[in-house]
């Protein structure tokens, strides 16, 4: 994207925003940084620009996005929110220790899912999104209820990090990794005293499952969500699909 176009598309966004809080004010409407990711950015820089386009929330969805998590630095970060009437939604990325998403640098599962709630708490989240892998791990050999069961383990030695912090596990309906049902299992058996979703209505398409149905299941349990729409069009070796925003 060139940058005029980005700087166009900033204007549009604010405005849109302006008219949805003119209608509701009380809605809690931001972005994830994943979504802008190309540019770089650090968290202030996220809330800058947040600002700039009228929102009240923000999912800082990396614990990476920070330039530190210097307590001091984490302490900066949620002033600055609540200077400028944003919330924050944090995040991490792969908790689950068997699947082939996991980055086996950032040491045990357990600790590093720990990290990501005493950060949220820092920064004055009270969820933390995260996900299990992608839809590499339904065909692997293993099955996905093998990587569910790991998830499970994990969530099971972090609760009373959790329960501590007062911070959700929101785990997302990932990149094909669980169809709707799959995830509403998985929260019910960890437990939804500390367990949650978050919510992302352009990724049940990768798993093919219509967005509809995960909406239906899943927004009992939602603590978060990415809103956005899969255009699916044809391909010479059958179809593919592109992320867009809802409705197109």
């Amino acid at each position: 994207m060139l940058r005029r176009d980005f700087l166009l598309a900033l204007s549009t966004a604010a405005s849109i925003a302006a008219k949805l809080r003119a209608q509701n004010p009380t809605l809690k409407l931001g972005y994830d940084t994943y979504s802008i990711r190309a540019w770089g950015w650090k968290a202030m820089e996220h809330l800058n620009l947040a600002s700039r386009l009228g929102l009240n929330a923000i999912q800082i969805s990396s614990v990476d996005d920070y330039e530190s998590v210097d307590p001091a630095h984490l302490r900066e970060v949620r002033e600055r929110a609540k200077e400028k009437g944003i919330l924050i939604d944090a995040g991490t990325g792969c908790i689950c220790p068997t699947s082939r998403s996991y980055n086996k640098a950032k040491g045990e599962a357990v600790d590093y899912l720990i990290q990501g709630l005493k950060v949220a708490q820092a920064v004055g989240a009270t969820s933390m999104r995260c996900f299990l892998g992608s839809s590499d791990d339904r065909v692997d050999g293993k099955g996905i209820e093998y990587h569910i069961e790991s998830t499970l383990k994990v969530f099971r030695a972090a609760r009373s990090a959790a329960m501590d912090t007062g911070v959700k596990i929101a785990l997302e309906n990932h990149s094909g990794d669980m169809q709707a049902w799959e995830l509403k299992e998985l929260i019910e058996t960890a437990g939804k005293d500390y367990v949650g979703a978050c919510l992302d209505t352009g990724n049940p398409i990768w798993c093919a499952e219509h967005p509809e149905v995960s909406v239906e299941v899943l927004a009992p349990y939602a603590l978060t969500t990415h809103c956005r729409d899969t255009a699916i069009f044809e391909h010479p070796r059958g179809c593919a699909a592109s992320w867009t925003v809802l409705g197109c």
